[in-house]
Order: C-alpha cells, then structure tokens, then sequence
C-alpha cells in the first residue's frame, strides 16, 4: 500500500487573543479590534472578513470549551473535538465557508505565554523549519524541492505526514487484525506518573523509606529529552502472529531483542530497592509497583522484559503468551535478500534533525515543544482509530456526557475514522515499552548504565520521562538534546507528596 504525503499548503489565519479581542490579519497586519472579551460569532465573522480559513486562540488563556459551543446564528457546527484541547470547524449556512477554531496551545504551553506577533512569527518560523524536508530529501539540506512537508492543522496530522514523506516504499502498510490490535491498545500503559512517598492515601504496592511531609531540602527533576525517538528504530510490523506461553518463552529466550509483546506473571523480588520496572492494570488504574511481594499479570515490550529477568522479577516460565511482529522482510534492492523493515527510522532522524535546528531559533523552547508534541502525538495517533469526532450539545438525562460549562454537555460522536494505512498500535506499543525502559536503564556512551535505576539519591517518583531525585547524578549533561538526560527544574520543595506532585506537572507543561 503506498502512502502519498501532503505538500506545503498556505492556510490564511487569522491570530486572536479572545480577551481582549486584538486579533492579527492573515498577512500579518493589526486588525479593528474585536470587543473584548470576543464572541465566538464576532470571531467567525472577523475570520469571513479577512478570507481566514482558521482562526488561531493565542496570547490568552484557552477558552473553555463552552466557547466553541456558542451558536452563532449564521454559521454551523460542522466537526469538534471538546476532549483535552479542543477545536472545532463551521460552516457558513450560507455561502458554505468553512472556518476552523484552532488554539496555539495545541503545540505546547509555551506558545500560550507569547504576545499575540511572537506567537505568530514563530508559527511561521516552524512552518519553514518543517518546510526543508521533502519527499526526495526528507532530512533536509539544500537540495529540498518544491514537494515541501506543511505544518498541518495539528501536530499529529503533521507527523502523520512526515512519516507518509519519510516512510521507504518498500514497508507494507497493512493494518494488523482487529483482535491483535485491539489487544495491544488495551495493553499499553499511558506515560508513566507515580509517586512512592509514603502516606495516607499511598497505593500498597508502592515501597520508600520517604514519608508525606519529611523535610527534604533540595530535590531535583530530571529529563530523558524525548526517548520516544530514540526507540523508532527496526520495529517490527504485520503480520503478527499469536505465541503460546512455550512458543512465547523460546522467542524470549533465543531471541530476547526481537520485537514482541510479552503477557508475563511478576513477582517483585524480596531484595528490590528501586522503582517499578513493569506498569500492572487494576480496578484503581495503571501503576508500577515497587514493593517486594507484590504480585501481577502485565504485558510488556522486549526491553521491559529484559530489565525484569535481570533484576528477578520473572523467568522465561513466567510468560504466559506474546504477539509477535515480523522483523525481517525481502529486499527490494537485493534480489530478495532479507532486511530490517525500518518503518520509522526515516521519521525519527528528520524529527531529530529538527530539533536540533529549532535550538538554534530566537525561540527554542516554543518550537522544541511544537516537535515534542508532533512526536508523542503521532505515536499516539497511530494507536488511535479515530481521527475527529463530531458532538450534539443536549442535557441528556442519561448517556456519557462531557460538562463543558454554560450548562451545555458534549456528546461525542465517531465523524471519521483514520485511514486504515496510518492504523499501527504495533508502532505505539513498541515504542511506548522501549521509552519506558529507556527512562529506567540506557546506555551512557562512555560505557556505564544511567537511568532512573542508577540513581546515586533516593527515587521520589517519575511523570513520564521526568523523574524525581534528592540528589544529582554525574552523568546529567546540561545540552537539551534528543536521547540526553537534562536537569528540567530543580526546586527546594517544602513538604510531600502534594508539593511534588505539583513540582512535576509544572515542568512537564
């Protein structure tokens, strides 16, 4: 199946911070400013006014969602997503135009902190680092052509495209069957956030020596700087194929780097002292349990597995069955010889290259966020079947319903579906296992082991790649740089677990 990627295509855009209803004309001039606080239908009309395709919420708080929701009477509800960030996209009842609702905060939280031209100069400037890679060149260079890569109206439209731009022609496409990926989505751990403090409320498989409200003085986040890219390469891809427990413990055994979701019974050992190396589902949600004795039954990826077996949480009897995925096919350039698939090595090393370029911009730390979000979103997205939703604003008596404020609620209703080309949860399962043991245990380059495992102070607890220690180890570098572990904040946090909690979510932000 051959995917086609999308070229460069301009979107007039209106910029509008909604508070105080200044607004930026597509061409970059300063427009009549709206009322402020502005109403979505003024929004929309200015947008008309100005032959603006989407209107772009910036230099203001995100609106709620009930803001979107307004019903202006000219213009209709064509699409809406209400569900985290959310945008929308009307139709003119009239003329038939269509608009889209768009906000900043889609590509980071820093964007939202910008004046209304930093925001938009900044776009622009992402817009053309995005622009140097092409079909023909897709790690950039000077030899880029007229078939550029768009930033697209978000940022998992726009990886999913570069990874259409990057993917080589020989990678088949074909979704796996519905069982086999429904069985990895359900699988997969969302990123990782737990905290070991002990307390009152402290889940029972969760072991520390450090107590709620212990004056610790100085604490330390650290940063693994997006371990997602780093894992995106020889992964394996359909056909996958169902193991026994015996069939699955030989595979781990003969080959325990070939890719592979593993269902496995663990035991944290007596001797354990560190965090959790395997995320376990119960009726509470996701955790990593840490406390020695406590048992479960997970799935996890290769890499996962290996930390287990080395540090005694299961044996290769412990498996009970795998999905396994196809990791060697024929080349196309060698006469059938067979060859790594490497569906997304391409992607990865354009998306690193330009995270390196965006350091070098007067505002890095915007457009880095841009392509962190780009990253995670398309890697999510690739596990995700549906591609926008539409919604009814009702009050109904029964049904699941999202409070969207202004007494209005959002039901959602499946629009449409991703195309079934971009359908790979085996892409967000590997990558998602492999991210997961990287944060714990990675190679240095000078031959030592770092990670969260190898922490010269106490493990307070992780938020995705961002992990929590009292003291600072030797090997932290000081270069935001893909595959890099970075010190994101340190802070002198006066009592915990609240105050930590709180520590982590703002530097992830």
């Amino acid at each position: 199946m051959s995917l086609t990627a999308r070229p460069a295509r301009e979107v007039p855009t209106l910029w509008l911070n909604p508070d105080t209803g200044e607004l930026l004309t597509p061409d970059g001039r300063q427009g009549p400013a709206l009322t402020g606080p502005a109403s979505l239908v003024d929004a929309l009309d200015a947008a008309s006014r100005h032959n603006a395709h989407r209107i772009m919420i910036a230099a203001a708080a995100m609106p709620r969602a009930a803001w979107v929701l307004e019903n202006p009477a000219s213009w209709e509800l064509h699409s809406c997503n209400v569900a985290g960030i959310w945008w929308a996209r009307y139709r003119h009842r009239a003329t038939q135009e269509d608009i889209w609702v768009r906000c900043i905060h889609e590509w980071g939280t820093e964007w939202a902190q910008m004046p209304l031209e930093a925001a938009r100069a900044a776009f622009e400037r992402l817009a053309a680092l995005v622009s140097t890679l092409d079909r023909d060149h897709p790690v950039g260079g000077p030899q880029v052509g007229k078939n550029r890569a768009p930033v697209m109206l978000s940022p998992e439209a726009t990886g999913l495209n570069l990874w259409a731009l990057t993917v080589p022609d020989q990678v088949p496409h074909d979704p796996l069957p519905a069982d086999i990926a429904e069985e990895l989505r359900a699988s997969m751990a969302p990123a990782r956030n737990d905290y070991v403090v002990q307390g009152p409320k402290t889940y029972t498989g969760y072991a520390s020596d450090i107590t709620a409200g212990e004056p610790n003085g100085q604490l330390h986040t650290l940063q693994l700087v997006l371990p997602e890219v780093l894992e995106c390469n020889e992964l394996g891809i359909g056909p996958a194929a169902r193991l026994t427990g015996a069939e699955a413990a030989k595979l781990f055994t003969e080959s325990a780097y070939h890719p592979a979701r593993y269902k496995v019974a663990f035991h944290v050992p007596e001797h354990w002292t560190g965090p959790g190396l395997l995320a376990f589902h119960d009726e509470s949600g996701w955790r990593w349990p840490n406390r020695p004795g406590t048992e479960g039954t997970t799935w996890a990826g290769q890499a996962e597995l290996r930390l287990a077996a080395a540090g005694g949480w299961i044996t290769a009897e412990s498996i009970t069955e795998a999905i396994s995925f196809t990791h060697s096919i024929p080349s196309t350039r060698s006469k059938g010889k067979m060859t790594r698939p490497r569906p997304l090595d391409g992607w990865a090393r354009a998306l690193r290259t330009l995270w390196d370029a965006a350091a070098t911009d007067p505002a890095p730390e915007a457009l880095q966020a841009a392509l962190a979000r780009i990253i995670t979103g398309t890697i999510d997205a690739f596990s995700n079947t549906v591609e926008r939703s539409a919604i009814s604003t009702t009050k109904p008596a029964t049904g699941i319903a999202r409070a969207v404020g202004n007494g209005l609620y959002a039901v959602q209703e499946t629009a449409a579906e991703r195309p079934t080309s971009m359908r790979h949860p085996e892409f967000t399962a590997q990558i998602r296992a492999g991210a997961a043991a990287r944060v714990l245990d990675g190679p240095s380059g000078g031959g030592e082991r770092i990670g969260a495992l190898h922490l010269p102070g106490r493990y307070w607890g992780a938020r995705g790649s961002i992990i929590v220690t009292d003291k600072l180890p030797a090997w932290i570098g000081d270069e935001h740089r893909a595959g890099r572990w970075s010190i994101k904040a340190s802070a002198d946090v006066p009592a915990a677990p609240a105050t930590l909690l709180q520590a982590i979510q703002q530097t992830q932000q």
